[in-house]
């Protein structure tokens, strides 16, 4: 079965951001992850605390001295709620699963005996593979054509089980480097500021700047959701390990690894 993923976004979604990594080479990523989607959105009219100064006077005072006092009213802003979710993908699939189930019509289900197998892969779309027990296929050119496996920064050959769009594809683990959370002169992206996700701003050029929203990943061992850290994927992997991008409220870490069972984000690179 060969499945499809529709993704409708606003026409930004795949404006790209340019971005260097620390051998200073240049590469332009998608402004948002696949499939990210705001669900919920909620913000208070105001972002900073209001405070109201109220003198009571009185009308006529003791001789003429009229007493008065003065208080405040101080009035807190109220906190946003932002929910989103993003596709996520098993490393070298082409087909996407949601980190929410309960939607009408193409949920995933959960399979702990399967294969995981490009043959399998392809007439199950729709089957979370779990770690442990089946047999994984080590192919390293799923995802980039010409890899051979752990490559640092090769030239990206899209293959038929990419899911970025035309003109996109899964960035390699040298172009993840792009993203830091300590000062650098070399023009990396920095984080800045948390907001369920880390704001990086451009060393070098503070107006540009990037948002990569914390959409947890799908655990290799449940298949259940875990908001506790967020992954992206890159294309390289190195046998049954793949290299990723992982981050959390505390930190950044551009290069980790991760077993092909993981439901992680990718953030499209143009061509």
């Amino acid at each position: 079965m060969w499945s499809w993923h529709l993704w409708f976004a606003k026409p930004d979604a795949l404006e790209t951001v340019k971005c260097n990594n620390n051998q200073n080479k240049v590469y332009k990523f998608a402004k948002q992850p696949l499939g990210f989607a705001y669900r919920e959105w909620e913000e208070a009219t105001f972002n900073k605390q209001r405070v109201v100064l109220i003198k009571v006077e009185q009308t006529f005072g003791n001789k003429g001295d009229k007493q008065y006092a003065i208080f405040y009213i101080t009035q807190k802003p109220g906190q946003s709620v932002k929910e989103f979710s993003s596709t996520l993908y098993q490393f070298g699939r082409k087909d996407a699963f949601t980190n929410i189930n309960n939607i009408a019509e193409g949920g995933y289900y959960i399979n702990d005996y399967i294969d995981m197998t490009t043959k399998e892969c392809i007439e199950k779309p729709n089957c979370f593979i779990l770690a442990g027990k089946g047999r994984t296929e080590s192919y390293c050119n799923l995802w980039s054509m010409n890899n051979l496996g752990g490559t640092y920064d090769e030239t990206v050959v899209k293959t038929i089980f990419d899911p970025c769009p035309v003109g996109f594809h899964v960035p390699t683990k040298g172009a993840l480097e792009c993203f830091t959370k300590h000062e650098s002169d070399s023009g990396l992206m920095k984080a800045s500021t948390w907001d369920n996700g880390w704001n990086f701003r451009k060393n070098g050029n503070p107006h540009v700047t990037m948002y990569l929203p914390a959409v947890g990943y799908l655990s290799p061992t449940n298949g259940y959701m875990d908001y506790r850290s967020t992954c992206y994927w890159s294309s390289n992997p190195n046998s049954a390990i793949c290299f990723a991008m992982l981050f959390n409220s505390g930190t950044v870490s551009s290069l980790t690894t991760n077993i092909r069972h993981y439901g992680l984000s990718v953030l499209p690179v143009a061509e």
